[in-house]
């Protein structure tokens, strides 16, 4: 760190801030393919698995139902320690989805008794807790075709409600957790808790039709009530809020057509879309690849930049107020969504050790389209000539960097550059 005498003060270059193109790799955000392992043939799940490059996520689908029966033997639950590691250790936010059916037949592979599916929950929550750090969203509460919480004897509200209590109570608030709709989000939750808990949606039917085949409703919030599923522009609504806490995302359909480049963008916005699968439905995605939406960037790689948060730096200066030196940063956020985390700014010098500032910044909550200016405070007498400062953007919760969108692209944003002057 750099100090002037007393008869020097500080005048600052800013940085001329440019957007970046295209995707910028982060965590929490993008597309994702799905890995797939089949518990009770141990021997054939391959281990490390063949992890696509550039890509952050990964939903992690692990099939139980040999156990559906039966509890989850010592070596199965060291099994899936072994894979959630695998991903970790690959740098892969890991979406996690544990189901007793892969093949569309939820009702025949789940067991038949609910006090089994409730000791499996019971068993796997320690091991959750274990890896709460690597796993973005936990989805689904393990019953339903797929895991998705429907073709199920236990989706009524007596058993969603105890199902998710103790997914909650045993990865203690620490693990986010998605469930397949919006009025089941509101079940497992009182009303004046929404926005609050750790509990969110995703969605594996976008643009299947109007109502998402069935995740939205049909009647209007005062009619239904609030444990009965509303009509589409509520339900949207009430998505906002809860993916201010729990990332949402999932799949994409062919259902829904006639829409333009614009208002498909629009309408991944107002849902806000952290994260898609990169594969499944490949028609729409296809039609997304072939489709232009400005003279070289197809409208696919369009929604994939902007998939999640995407915070872009504007503007930047130096303030002086009295004693108090700062420099002050406008951060846009040009994604679908907010970040969902906690995020801390740091300031650091041209030295680049240690940072010169750390500011708690809420960026986290920062919603799409809006921006906001951070004063991050300078140490009294602080000044350099010629030196250089950066910023730096990372997870609070596990310090992974968030890379801004400008360019160049790298781990730290050139800020601009401190010059001095006599008094």
């Amino acid at each position: 760190m750099i100090f002037f005498s007393k008869k020097r003060t500080a005048g600052f270059r800013g940085a001329v801030l440019r957007g970046a193109a295209g995707d910028v790799p982060n965590p929490g955000r993008g597309w994702y393919r799905i890995y797939t392992y089949v518990l009770g043939g141990e021997e054939n799940c391959e281990l490390p698995p063949a992890l696509y490059a550039g890509e952050t996520l990964a939903l992690v689908l692990i099939d139980i139902g040999a156990y559906r029966e039966r509890s989850l033997s010592e070596e199965s639950l060291e099994l899936i320690h072994r894979i959630l590691d695998c991903f970790a250790a690959g740098g892969r936010d890991i979406i996690l989805r544990i189901v007793y059916d892969t093949q569309g037949k939820g009702m025949e592979h789940e067991p038949s008794l609910f006090s089994q599916v409730e000791q499996h929950m019971e068993q796997l929550t320690p091991l959750i807790l274990r890896h709460s750090d690597h796993i973005l969203v936990f989805q689904g509460l393990l019953v339903g075709s797929w895991g998705e919480m429907h073709t199920s004897k236990f989706v009524s509200e007596k058993y969603l409600w105890k199902l998710s209590q103790c997914f909650l109570s045993g990865t203690e608030g620490k693990v986010r957790l998605a469930v397949r709709k919006p009025v089941q989000c509101r079940i497992v939750q009182p009303e004046n808790a929404v926005g609050e808990t750790l509990t969110g949606c995703f969605d594996d039917a976008i643009f299947a039709s109007e109502t998402h085949m069935g995740t939205f409703g049909v009647q209007d919030r005062q009619t239904a009530g609030w444990k009965q599923p509303w009509r589409p522009a509520e339900e949207i609504a009430f998505l906002g809020k809860v993916s201010e806490k729990v990332p949402f995302g999932g799949e994409v359909l062919s259902g829904e057509t006639g829409m333009t480049p614009a208002e498909t963008i629009k309408r991944l916005q107002a849902l806000h879309v952290s994260y898609l699968n990169c594969v499944h439905e490949e028609a729409r995605l296809r039609e997304w690849r072939e489709t232009g939406y400005v003279p070289g960037i197809s409208l696919y790689d369009q929604i994939g930049a902007r998939l999640g948060y995407r915070f872009v730096a504007e503007g930047v200066s130096m303030e002086k107020k009295g004693k108090e030196t700062c420099i002050r940063l406008r951060i846009a956020n040009h994604g679908f969504a907010c970040c969902a985390e906690e995020v801390r700014f740091l300031l650091y010098g041209q030295s680049r050790e240690k940072p010169m500032a750390s500011v708690d910044c809420g960026l986290g909550t920062l919603a799409a389209g809006e921006s906001m200016t951070l004063r991050i405070p300078l140490e009294d007498g602080f000044s350099g000539s010629g030196a250089s400062l950066y910023g730096e953007l990372r997870r609070t919760r596990d310090q992974r960097i968030i890379r801004f969108a400008n360019e160049p692209v790298g781990d730290r944003l050139l800020l601009g550059t401190v010059h001095s002057h006599g008094q």
